[in-house]
């Protein structure tokens, strides 16, 4: 089977490039009822993809699927942490044309780290979308639009 191939490339908020002056949220230390602050600038967008206590069933499924998420993203990082030591030197294989967004509001990859990603992408551009936080497309759905363009120009 051959494989697929494809013109460009958006990140979004994409983790694994570390900078120190900027460091990632560290899970293990955000309690899960503060969760969705760190993923919105505005709450109350994230706490829609959070169960509401109506569902008692349905918010048990939810945080069982959570913890085994979080079980799976640790054995992930255990090598490495957030970052890769090769990652840049993948990254600069990327030939595609890309386009990276952030929130500047993130505080999950705070947008700080946004300039190593466009760096390290030999044909890469940056669209910071202001008063966004990871969330950024359910936050601000302009921000689709934007990135709509980018693969129609």
């Amino acid at each position: 089977m051959r494989a697929k191939r494809f013109d460009k490339v958006v990140l979004i908020a994409p983790a694994g490039l570390n900078d120190p002056a900027y460091p990632a949220t560290d899970l293990g230390a955000v309690a899960p009822q503060e969760l969705p602050a760190y993923l919105a600038q505005d709450v109350s967008v994230a706490l829609r993809y959070f169960p509401d206590g109506s569902d008692a069933a349905f918010a048990e499924a939810f945080g069982a699927d959570r913890a085994r998420e979080g079980e799976t993203l640790g054995r992930l990082l255990a090598p490495f942490g957030m970052g890769h030591p090769n990652l840049r030197r993948f990254l600069a294989r990327i030939a595609n044309p890309t386009l990276v967004v952030w929130g500047t509001r993130d505080r999950m990859l705070p947008a700080g780290q946004a300039p190593l990603f466009v760096e390290a992408l030999p044909d890469a551009r940056l669209i910071l979308v202001e008063d966004a936080g990871h969330f950024v497309m359910q936050e601000k759905p302009e921000t689709l639009r934007k990135i709509g363009d980018f693969f129609a120009g």
